[in-house]
């Protein structure tokens, strides 16, 4: 009798960490790598151009070794 409660505390446990889960890993993608280059593009305006580039060179070098993988 105690065995089918157990199972359901385990599911309910499981369940609840994976809805967790699911909810988190959006807002931690975000904040990994949408948040530094937004901090790396605001300052002054004379440092926008190689500051794009930049980012741009590491966007594009990442889809590449991506793609060769």
């Amino acid at each position: 009798m105690i065995l089918p409660l157990v199972l359901v505390a385990v599911f309910t446990a499981v369940g609840l960490l994976v809805n967790l889960a699911a909810r988190f890993w959006p807002v931690a993608v975000y904040h990994a790598l949408v948040v530094p280059p937004l901090v790396l593009l605001r300052g002054p305006q004379p440092d926008r151009s190689p500051r794009v580039l930049g980012i741009l060179l590491v966007v594009v070098g990442f889809v590449f070794d991506l793609l060769a993988t």
